[in-house]
């Protein structure tokens, strides 16, 4: 499957290879220039107008943190690459990307960062403010809470903003 994040397309399951062959079971447009991730957890930029695959960020490229589970990302206005991801040890993580050195940070976790702890960080979104939201689930046996965080890139810091809890509402 895959996830739009702007004009950013996630493929999750599909090798850069399977794309370029076209058996990705969708229809997908894709502009020079756009980022996706393979199934091995590279990040990868697509020219398109010189048909070439670039690395951005993989095991052997960049360095720092490790990303396991990358559910999303999104581009910042400064270039700056966000993702939503389980970080090391399975931790739920926001991670950021420096497109140029493919280099990863912690930007914010359950070990980084002040207020409510982040379970299954699902998407991000890069606002213009430079603020990060996260989309994130907590779930609780048969109930699932869906919780949108506002996240500091600086200090980690995250701010719950909305929270959607099962059995409570208007019937």
């Amino acid at each position: 499957g895959f996830f739009v994040t702007r004009t950013r397309w996630l493929l999750l399951g599909a090798t850069i290879g399977s794309l370029l062959l076209g058996s990705v079971a969708h229809a997908v447009t894709l502009l020079p220039g756009e980022y996706l991730v393979s199934s091995d957890a590279s990040l990868l930029v697509l020219d398109l107008e010189d048909d070439r695959v670039e690395v951005v960020s993989s095991s052997t490229v960049g360095g720092g943190l490790a990303w396991a589970g990358l559910r999303s990302f999104d581009l910042a206005d400064d270039g700056f690459v966000y993702a939503a991801t389980l970080g090391n040890d399975a931790q739920a993580a926001i991670i950021g990307i420096d497109p140029d050195t493919g280099d990863r940070t912690l930007v914010s976790s359950n070990t980084r960062g002040q207020g409510l702890a982040l379970s299954q960080p699902r998407a991000v979104l890069a606002a213009r403010s430079g603020a990060l939201y996260v989309a994130d689930v907590l779930p609780a046996g048969d109930l699932t809470t869906a919780r949108v965080f506002r996240i500091d890139p600086v200090t980690g810091d995250r701010t719950l903003v909305a929270e959607s809890i099962p059995g409570e509402g208007s019937q």
